[in-house]
Parts: C-alpha cells; structure tokens; sequence
C-alpha cells in the first residue's frame, strides 16, 4: 500500500487517530503539509517526552487518587512524542505484569522501560522487560 503524497485532511485526520491518541488541528495541518512519511521521520527522531516515573512522582505529590493513571493519561493527551507513546501503549497490552502486590512505581518503571525501548529490537526489549522489577514479581 503507498501512502498519500499530499494527504486530504480526512486522510491526516485518519491516519492520526491510527498513529497516535488523535490528532491536535496544528498536527493534521502538519501531515497534510508534510506527508505521512515526514511526521513518521520527525516523530520516530523525536526524543522520549518525560520520563514515565517522573509523571508518576509529581503526579503522587498532588493527587489524592490514582497518580499512576494520571501519568498515564497526560502522556497520551499531552505528549509531542505520540507515536512512541502509541507504540508503547500497544506493547503494553501484549508485554503485561499484574500490579497485584506491587508498588505503583514499579508498574511506572514497567511502563517507562517499555516507552524508551519500543523503537528498538524485539530482542532488546525483551532483555529490558524481563530485567524489570514489575516482571520479575509477575
């Protein structure tokens, strides 16, 4: 399948809500400006948003409730890195730990672990998955 060279913005829109948690307007704008291949390039080149542990921690100083979905849902609202933040999301369902007598943080770490490798090798990520606290209770 080839990808639209000049997308029409119900090609952005679509590709957007694939590729990512949906997209801002400023960022259907830049796909249809762009190309697809391009907001690949620009996203996969972008560096990792907050470190996932770092949400977590200011999140814990503030809320009363579930700091660790908080942290989660402003990654995915938020952050400039949205592919990676996709991709990780996607990892996550099929790389699962329980968080059944285990520390937020370490369920954090498990997320964070997952977000910086999921550009990488299959087998990279694997080392660092299993290497993970979370796992290794699991």
């Amino acid at each position: 399948m080839s990808l639209p060279t000049s997308p029409t913005r119900a090609d952005a829109v679509r590709f957007l809500q694939m590729a990512s948690f949906g997209g801002r307007p400023v960022d259907v704008t830049n796909v249809q400006t762009n190309g697809i291949p391009a907001w690949i390039d620009q996203q996969l080149a972008a560096a990792p948003s907050i470190p996932f542990v770092d949400r977590y921690i200011r999140h814990r100083r503030t809320d009363t409730g579930s700091s660790l979905q908080r942290a989660v849902w402003e990654a995915f609202l938020t952050a400039p890195d949205q592919l990676r933040q996709r991709v990780a999301y996607a990892l996550a369902q099929i790389f699962v730990v329980s968080d059944v007598d285990l520390d937020q943080r370490d369920i954090a770490d498990f997320a964070e672990r997952i977000e910086a490798n999921c550009f990488g090798t299959y087998r990279n990520l694997l080392e660092v998955i299993t290497r993970s606290r979370a796992m290794g209770y699991y």
